[in-house]
């Protein structure tokens, strides 16, 4: 079973996942001090990127850049199947072309000891993109092609 603190360091980790790129960058800083392991693989629907600071460069940046505020709360954290860990929450935000989305994801956490080394995410499926395309309020359309 994983360990409770590494537990509660993905609660807080969740927890901090809330605002503009400088805060998700910091909430993986201080993940990699708690619980991350270096090589974490990070594995989405679109690709798997390998290592914490490539996960942060080539997936976090891009995509938070696109957006006025990005959360991810996690409703629930539990231990699962020995090393796992599942959080279940929402996520959501507010795109810079000002519509405003929320969704559903899993997120299964292997650990090795006391050490994340791979997250698999699940996410429901296609609620960014019907933002994006969305026309917001000043009537700008397709915020991931102005990222």
């Amino acid at each position: 079973m994983v360990p409770i603190e590494q537990q509660q360091a993905l609660t807080r980790f969740y927890a901090a996942l809330d605002g503009v790129t400088e805060d998700f960058v910091r909430a993986f800083d201080r993940a990699r001090g708690e619980f991350m392991g270096a090589g974490l693989e990070w594995v989405e629907p679109f690709g798997v990127f390998t290592g914490v600071e490539r996960v942060v460069q080539e997936m976090i940046v891009p995509h938070t850049q696109f957006a006025e505020r990005l959360h991810f709360t996690a409703e629930h954290v539990f231990p699962t199947r020995g090393r796992e860990v599942c959080a279940a929450g929402r996520s959501g935000g507010r795109l810079r072309n000002g519509v405003e989305f929320e969704g559903r994801f899993v997120h299964i956490w292997e650990f090795d000891g006391d050490r994340a080394v791979r997250m698999t995410a699940y996410n429901e499926e296609g609620v960014m993109e019907a933002a994006a395309a969305e026309r917001g309020p000043m009537g700008d359309g397709d915020a991931h092609a102005q990222a």
